[in-house]
């Protein structure tokens, strides 16, 4: 069954004037309008520095401007990392596709494999610059958060910045403190870099039309050799190919310049994946599970994040590998109203048994964010047994049919949340 069937993605409204993020981010997530409450808020970061560079940070003589240096040093490195996206934009503007690459990249369409097009597309991406060209800036970036972290770093100590991977909202690199034994002075953490959405569109809708014009100018020959394979096209005459290569021609005509930037802007978001996905909307869901859990995140089996630096499109969080303590907690999202889709549909999402990305959380129901529906449906959810579930819902329904009971309506929709998730998804 469709998740979208029996958990409605609505979207939420909020009324602005917050100056304290956390106050509107623990109370709900997937807002409508982000900016509106971001452009109210005097302070625009969420949480702090990883917890052993804080408490090595505090020991220092001047322990706040200690926090401040480092805090803006890894803002700074996130700035030299991030003009990489700049230069890839501007790249692929200049990039002269190769054919046999294109054509592989097709035949994904034509298989009816559209992700796999869509990596290709993220491959060709990837690799537009030189290793020369992003060792340049990772080497800056390492530069920059070591200068700023020079008061708690012992003698000796080497950054590095390891890339992990690009996708659609972010780029990922792993950070390593070592000694010159390369032994850890502090943990590994990741950066998650959050992208542009404009830069994001030019290059989406420029990669398309660098591959229309290539597949534009391919003869009745190419044509066929791409088609072949296909059991509708058993029939073969030059008349057939001359046909059917002209159609294709017409159909995979580019766009001119001035009709590519015009649809670049009709198709330019306001802001980058939307009102689950982006260092916004992330910033808010993690902050509203580690509210609505009701425990400390530590030890459970979602990664840890320790800052959301929103003006700079960044995250902090831990790198998730052997190394970390083992899961001893095992959250049940739905008992909080939330179903973690991106984790099951994206194997690289779930890394050693954490989910490490909070980005494509959905909630359960627009109405699990009442008060009153919320109450009721962790009355039902908390139990482990779904023989107890059903005895309470049982007796829930009896206090519903009662017209003396207050919050009938609500306790009804926690009562039917409940049921669906009985029924229908289960984590």
């Amino acid at each position: 069954m469709a998740l979208s069937h029996i958990y409605p993605m609505n979207q939420t409204t909020v009324q602005h004037g917050y100056s304290r993020l956390k106050k509107v981010f623990t109370s709900n997530f997937r807002y409508k309008n982000y900016d509106k409450i971001i452009n109210n808020a005097k302070n625009k970061t969420i949480g702090n520095l990883p917890d052993e560079i804080l408490k090595a940070a505090i020991k220092t003589e001047n322990k706040e401007k200690t926090i401040k240096t480092i805090q803006r040093g890894f803002a700074d490195a996130a700035k030299e990392l991030l003009q990489l996206q700049t230069l890839r934009a501007d790249a692929i503007k200049k990039y002269v596709p190769d054919k046999e690459d294109i054509i592989r990249t097709y035949s994904y369409i034509l298989d009816g494999e559209y992700n796999e097009y869509e990596h290709m597309k993220k491959r060709l991406e990837k690799n537009i610059l030189s290793e020369d060209t992003c060792q340049k800036f990772e080497k800056k970036a390492e530069k920059i958060l070591k200068e700023s972290m020079s008061e708690i770093l012992p003698n000796g100590t080497n950054i590095k910045f390891k890339k992990l991977g690009l996708g659609n909202f972010a780029e990922a690199y792993k950070i390593e403190f070592r000694d010159n034994k390369n032994n850890k002075v502090f943990n590994d953490y990741t950066i998650k870099l959050y992208r542009d959405a404009r830069e994001c569109t030019e290059i989406n809708k420029e990669l398309d039309n660098k591959i229309k014009e290539t597949l534009h100018n391919l003869t009745d020959t190419e044509v066929r050799e791409l088609h072949k394979r296909l059991p509708v096209y058993k029939k073969d005459s030059p008349e057939l190919w001359a046909d059917i290569g002209k159609r294709f021609r017409e159909t995979n005509k580019p766009l001119d310049e001035k009709a590519l930037n015009e649809l670049k802007e009709k198709e330019m978001p306001v802001s980058i994946g939307g009102n689950s996905n982006g260092v916004k909307a992330e910033a808010n869901t993690y902050l509203y599970i580690a509210k609505a859990c009701g425990h400390n995140l530590k030890n459970t089996n979602l990664n840890k994040h320790y800052m959301f630096d929103i003006e700079n499109r960044f995250n902090i969080s831990a790198f998730s590998d052997k190394t970390l303590p083992p899961i001893t907690k095992r959250m049940d999202y739905t008992k909080i109203g939330i179903i973690p889709i991106d984790a099951y549909e994206n194997y690289t999402n779930m890394v050693y048994g954490r989910i490490i990305d909070v980005g494509g959380m959905s909630k359960i129901s627009e109405e699990y964010t009442d008060k009153t529906v919320r109450k009721y449906f962790k009355k039902i959810m908390n139990r482990n047994n779904k023989a107890e579930r059903t005895k309470i819902i049982n007796n829930l329904k009896e206090l519903i049919s009662n017209p003396k009971t207050p919050h009938r309506s609500k306790i009804e929709k926690a009562v039917k949340l409940a049921e669906n998730i009985e029924t229908g998804y289960k984590c």
